[in-house]
């Protein structure tokens, strides 16, 4: 029925044996069903991680197999050091999130062009002065008051570093873009707001994606409350720069029982990210996903529990249909008044028994087996190969 285990869950490695010394692939998985101890011991072994950064993300405070996390993360989003979502981008990179901002905010192409001509305008001003801003906050603190680039543009011309040509072209491109700086503030004050970069500070600053060392543990609780505004930013720039963050990484998701179409595009993204290793956790996937099929064979592993009720049906659906002899017995009684003897009624010998075999189609898996799984138990799938391998586990 099934062929070697892929994964040995006692180990505190979840991937597939190798052999010794060999360095085993990475594997996407995705965990759904009734089996908190399985899903906690997954994340355990997500912690243990050692050659890696690993972020856990969760969506759902109420997951009670969460509570593996404990004390161990080196980071823990919303506590004193906030998160600095614009350390590790590019004035470029960061031009297209604010880009992006603006439009989200239906506020069209105008406010876009504004940031744009304000930053190239910046660029070129930091060639003239050999400025080293690296980042767009860097920029924003620096350039903050109105008069620091008027100055600046004085004090180059009274130098003779411009022409008064220079001077007058670059006094125009600040007017033109001057706007664009009140934007970018704007967007950079409710970001490190909703991020709670304000409550950073030099003993504790702003940390992200990219200051993670191997082994270490970040850990962000963007449980859904009330999904307003800010807690939908808040959400969507964490996943922004994750989605970013090129170096290889372990990425554990918890969506538990939260709407999966708050992630749905963040985890397309991921797990066709080479980069990371990615695990999601998910209560029911039959009933939270619509396309339950497709999205499941995005992930190598699937470890399917207990379903019940129509998710039941969808998972056991999942798995290849094969024929099976089934015997059928029949028995003909001849009930002909004066037909049979009364030796033969005696006897038991007035009708004709036959037995025929018959062959059925029925899933390999069917849906009494799957409910019949304890919290212990679950199916891994395999959806590296052409075929789909399955074997049920207990652990």
């Amino acid at each position: 029925m099934g062929r070697k285990p892929l994964i040995n869950i006692h180990e505190t490695d979840y991937r597939n044996g190798v052999n010794a010394g060999a360095r085993p692939p990475a594997y996407n998985m995705l965990l759904s069903g009734n089996m908190i101890p399985v899903k906690e011991r997954v994340v355990r072994a997500v912690l243990q991680k050692r050659n890696v950064p690993i972020l856990i993300i969760s969506l759902d405070k109420k997951s009670t197999y969460m509570s593996a996390v404990g004390r161990t993360p080196d980071y823990s989003f919303g506590s004193k050091r906030g998160y600095d979502l614009f350390s590790s981008m590019s004035i470029r990179e960061a031009c297209d999130f604010l880009q992006n901002a603006v439009h989200e905010k239906q506020n069209g192409d105008d406010q876009s062009v504004q940031i744009i001509r304000y930053l190239n305008f910046i660029e070129k001003l930091n060639g003239y002065l050999k400025l080293n801003l690296p980042t767009i906050r860097d920029i924003n603190n620096h350039f903050y008051q109105p008069d620091v680039i008027g100055n600046a543009l004085t004090e180059m011309y009274q130098t003779g570093k411009i022409s008064p040509k220079e001077f007058e072209q670059l006094n125009v491109s600040l007017i033109r873009g001057v706007k664009g700086q009140l934007i970018i503030d704007d967007i950079l004050v409710s970001v490190d707001y909703n991020l709670h970069f304000e409550e950073s500070s030099e003993d504790s600053p702003g940390i992200s994606v990219n200051d993670l060392k191997n082994g270490q543990i970040a850990y962000f609780d963007l449980s859904v409350k009330n999904n307003s505004y800010t807690e939908r930013q808040k959400r969507d720039n964490v996943l922004y720069s994750v989605k970013n963050y090129t170096e290889p990484f372990v990425l554990l998701l918890n969506v538990g029982a939260a709407d999966y179409h708050l992630v749905s595009e963040f985890i397309s993204t991921m797990t066709a990210k080479a980069s990371c290793q990615f695990v999601v956790i998910m209560n029911d996937v039959f009933a939270q996903v619509s396309d339950y099929d497709s999205f499941r064979i995005k992930f190598s592993l699937n470890l399917l529990g207990q379903h019940t009720g129509k998710s039941c049906t969808k998972m056991s659906e999942c798995f290849h249909e094969v024929y099976q002899q089934e015997t059928h017995y029949a028995s003909t009684v001849n009930r002909r008044m004066f037909s049979e003897s009364f030796i033969d009624i005696l006897f038991d010998r007035n009708h004709t028994d036959t037995t025929t075999s018959v062959p059925v189609k029925r899933r390999i898996i069917e849906e009494e087996e799957i409910i019949d799984l304890t919290g212990n138990s679950f199916i891994l799938m395999d959806n590296t190969g052409v075929t789909n391998y399955f074997s049920i586990y207990s652990i």
